[in-house]
């Protein structure tokens, strides 16, 4: 019998069930891609596959911060009808 997996199974997992559906088709993918290239030998199909690794903690992964560069503020000058410069 095959196990239903549900989106509760990735919340007790994972905070952010975004972030976890992308790491499982990352997963996916790979999986895939071994498949395709004679790497593993499976009768399931890699998403299901993946998302079994995902529910039982076996996909290892790391998060790394970003930067995000902030524009300050400028002023923006502008000249009006009158001919004044704001």
């Amino acid at each position: 019998m095959k196990k239903i997996i549900t989106v509760e199974d990735i919340w007790r997992r994972f905070n952010n069930k975004y972030f976890a559906i992308v790491l499982a088709s990352r997963e996916a993918r790979k999986i895939a891609r071994d498949i395709r290239e004679d790497r593993l030998k499976t009768d399931e199909k890699p998403t299901m596959l993946a998302l079994k690794k995902l529910i039982n903690g076996e996909i290892k992964y790391r998060t790394i911060k970003r930067r995000v560069k902030i524009l300050h503020d400028f002023e923006v000058t502008y000249e009006s009808d009158s001919g004044d410069i704001r």
